[in-house]
């Protein structure tokens, strides 16, 4: 048995794409209609004016 003593999660985002990419990826998540793809959409727009 092994136990687990301890879970670390990355907040990653961007993944390296250039500016294009990362828009193209924000409109097809706003197209997909659902509540997740929509707030992850506004989340990734959101990083991208503040990184720009």
């Amino acid at each position: 048995m092994i136990k687990v003593e301890e879970i670390e999660a990355a907040y990653k985002l961007r993944q390296n794409r250039n500016e294009t990419d990362y828009r193209n990826i924000i409109n097809q998540l706003k197209k997909e209609g659902d509540a997740n793809s929509k707030q992850i959409a506004e989340l990734m727009e959101k990083r991208l004016k503040n990184n720009i």
